[in-house]
């Protein structure tokens, strides 16, 4: 399988959060996770949560710079039709 993988995380009804185990060990992943629409993931520590959501603002605030200044070169908001 090549990156990225489908489903990376997961949130339970619970709130724990739950990394893909194929992220982690992709040369031998258990049978379950290869089958379709089956999910194995393994918690976050509490410091791998907090990474997580540090990391992920980070990306999403990069992607809205970048995408604001796309629109300040092309002059602004377009019109919605």
């Amino acid at each position: 399988m090549t990156w990225p993988k489908k489903d990376l995380f997961a949130v339970t009804v619970d709130g724990e959060v739950l990394i893909n185990i194929r992220a982690l060990d992709e040369e031998n992943p258990p049978p379950l996770a290869l089958q379709k629409n089956v999910f194995v993931g393994v918690p976050l520590t509490p410091t791998e949560k907090k990474a997580l959501s540090e990391q992920t603002y980070d990306a999403h605030s990069a992607l809205a710079a970048a995408i604001a200044s796309e629109r300040r070169k092309r002059g602004g908001r377009k019109k919605q039709q």
